[in-house]
């Protein structure tokens, strides 16, 4: 009879369970004395190797950036002072550039205030353009009566209401028929601007201004002035006022139908001494368009 015991032969394929059991201890032992020893021994701020793969780390996403304000577009037009050389609107006082003056510039804003009385040399223009551009009396109508700033034969300076050389028939006629209507619409005109006149120091006056293709034989020659290019410049003195401070004009009287035989009005006359003076160099502060790339012969 064969004797029963078991097989302490070792498996071929692993370790028997009993076994395991056995040697459990001494590898935990073994784990924490390792573990100990790379604590101890390791420089400082190592990491111990990996005993298992490790998960990547996904990136941060940046924070997200606020969306930008569109950039304001600049205004396609922005006025400057150039935009008044037409007038001769300098607010600080100064000469302009050498050159004629064109009409081909834009206007400038108004800024004449309704209700209130202009302040200053430019708003006086606008109010004169506005409110005493058109003169009409009776039956007698001057359509269009421009404005601008010029020099005057006094050394300074006069807002001029320009009239064409076709329009003086019918001024004459307003004034032989009502003088006194004629000299109160002036006056008028004048108490309007009074306070920018005695704020900037200029005189109101009106004359014939303008530039003809043709000599006019109804102007004395010293009225004209031949142009090179073959154009004539025609200036006639009307009215102005007799100071900044005083609204009561001084009204030529109507020159006749043979303006040679007269003689050439005296200087000291206030519509002859503030009436429009055009010296082509870089004092004048304003020339009709027909003189633009033009000198006197």
């Amino acid at each position: 009879m064969q004797p029963t015991h078991r097989d302490l032969r070792l498996p071929t394929k692993g370790w028997p369970l009993w076994a395991l059991g056995a040697v459990a201890p001494v590898v935990l032992a073994l784990g924490f004395v390792g573990g100990m020893a790379l604590a101890t021994y390791l420089p400082r701020g190592a990491k111990p190797p990996a005993t298992a793969q490790t998960v990547p780390s996904v990136p941060t996403p940046p924070p997200a950036k606020a969306p930008q304000q569109p950039a304001t577009p600049a205004p396609s037009y922005i006025p400057s002072i150039r935009d008044f050389r037409r007038y001769g609107d300098w607010e600080d006082g100064t000469l302009p550039v050498p050159g004629p003056r064109t009409n081909n510039l834009p206007t400038p804003p108004e800024t004449t205030r309704a209700g209130e009385p202009p302040k200053d040399i430019r708003e006086a223009r606008q109010e004169l353009v506005r409110a005493f551009g058109r003169l009409q009396i009776g039956n007698r109508v001057i359509p269009s009566i421009d404005y601008q700033q010029m020099r005057n034969a006094g050394e300074s300076i006069s807002v001029v209401g320009m009239i064409r050389a076709s329009d003086y028939p019918t001024w004459t006629a307003i004034q032989q028929e009502n003088s006194e209507q004629l000299q109160a619409w002036l006056e008028n005109a004048a108490r309007r601007v009074q306070a920018a006149a005695l704020r900037d120091r200029f005189w109101l006056s009106w004359a014939v201004v303008e530039v003809l293709p043709e000599k006019p034989s109804d102007f004395a020659s010293y009225e004209v002035t031949p142009l090179v290019g073959g154009t004539f410049l025609v200036v006639r003195p009307l009215a102005a006022t007799m100071d900044p401070a005083d609204t009561t004009v001084s009204l030529r009287a109507p020159v006749g139908d043979s303006p040679e035989a007269g003689q050439r009005p005296p200087g000291s006359s206030p519509w002859a001494t503030y009436g429009p003076v055009i010296r082509f160099d870089s004092t004048d502060l304003y020339r009709p368009a027909g003189l633009a790339g033009t000198r006197p012969q």
